[in-house]
């Protein structure tokens, strides 16, 4: 199933996540030439800054670390 949500992965990050068709993707490279990945569950949804491989899907990035005054 679909959720029709898409991320660009650009050097292995997500810089974009966009909602389309699948079909409208793969009709339109001129629109998307990057390398889009489709979001396979809602419970894998990425932010922009997550890291995606094909072994480990979307990977959110560490928490800053912030010094306790």
């Amino acid at each position: 199933m679909s959720t029709g949500y898409f991320a660009r992965v650009v050097d292995g990050i997500v810089d974009a996540v966009i909602r389309a068709e699948p079909d409208y993707i793969a009709a339109n490279p001129d629109f998307f030439p990057e390398n889009w990945v489709e979001v396979q569950s809602m419970d894998q949804y990425p932010a922009i800054g997550y890291t995606w491989t094909e072994a480990d899907g979307f990977v959110a990035p560490p928490p800053p670390d912030i010094p306790v005054e």
